[in-house]
């Protein structure tokens, strides 16, 4: 398994749907520093790190921890997470920390 922690920012507003079991889906996209150009990651989180998502919006810097997937059939490759962070600017702002079970 290739285990991802990824530090970046939320590039648009996260996508959240429901599973067929009522579990909350979020998807989004994460931005990083590729030292020549940026680099996009597309995220996908289920439960507890979903719900995180689902106040996220654009701009917003956080850290993500995951599994990298690859999909042969449309050649693409993506992170599952397992927990996501919100990271603040600010010195007395909380860190809000939020993780699958």
């Amino acid at each position: 398994m290739n285990s991802v922690i990824l530090n970046g920012n939320v590039v648009g507003t996260p996508k959240i749907t429901q599973t067929k079991d009522r579990q909350n889906k979020a998807v989004l996209t994460v931005t990083t520093d590729g030292r020549d150009l940026p680099l996009n990651f597309s995220v996908i989180a289920f439960g507890r790190p979903a719900d995180t998502a689902s106040k996220l919006i654009d701009g917003d810097e956080v850290l993500i921890s995951g599994r990298m997937v690859a999909s042969a059939a449309t050649k693409t490759m993506c992170i599952t997470a397992n927990a996501i962070e919100f990271l603040f600017d600010e010195a007395d702002a909380p860190l809000v920390t939020t993780e699958t079970k």
